[in-house]
């Protein structure tokens, strides 16, 4: 990306920030000023602008996400890009879970996290597992929900994630409300107000 171009993105982002005009065309102008942008790139930041585009039409349009997305995977699997697959597939499996597909869903984050565990990206596991526990979750699979739920603390606390831990703390909590469980559910909420509370993250 050019120093020119970057600048250009940035200027117009902070005018669609000052003037707060319309969602809609807030979100259009920022859409605009990124594609300005994807002129001038080539390889990983071309890839990752594209995922950005697709977090942007998110909000509003959850087909052209998906298309954004589906575009950095292939650019991704193209240049053998292994990382940058994840990421779209962890994209696909965001905007399947928003629309509902959840067997596609769960498809793109297992496939997220087989590249993950191949490069070692621990702290990208611990995020792909809270992503399927709140498949399953929305799926009535609670066992699933929790042993995901599970896998992500357990994930965060080895790379000291306070983040992750507080949001993995609340997952399962969320679980065990679902199943009646209410001690056990405030036990973790507790924890996870506890956790976050001695935390600079804003959780």
């Amino acid at each position: 990306m050019t120093k020119c171009s970057k600048y250009l993105f940035y200027f117009l982002l902070l005018l669609a920030t000052i003037f707060h005009v319309k969602a809609e065309n807030g979100q259009q102008l920022l859409i605009d000023s990124l594609r300005l942008v994807l002129e001038n790139q080539r390889g990983e930041e071309h890839i990752q602008t594209l995922l950005l585009i697709a977090d942007v039409y998110s909000e509003t349009n959850n087909t052209l996400a998906i298309k954004y997305a589906n575009d950095a995977l292939k650019l991704s699997i193209s240049s053998s890009d292994k990382l940058n697959m994840a990421n779209s597939y962890v994209h696909l499996a965001t905007y399947s879970y928003a629309g509902e597909n959840y067997d596609k869903s769960l498809n793109y984050s297992n496939r997220a996290l087989n590249y993950y565990s191949q490069l070692g990206c621990l702290d990208c596991l611990s995020a792909v597992y809270l992503d399927k526990a709140a498949v399953y979750s929305r799926l009535g699979q609670l066992d699933s929900a929790h042993y995901f739920s599970e896998a992500s603390l357990e994930q965060a606390y080895q790379i000291y994630d306070t983040l992750s831990q507080v949001k993995s703390l609340r997952s399962i909590g969320n679980v065990y409300y679902k199943q009646g469980k209410a001690e056990l559910a405030l036990k973790h909420f507790h924890q996870a107000l506890a956790l976050s509370k001695h935390s600079t993250l804003c959780c």
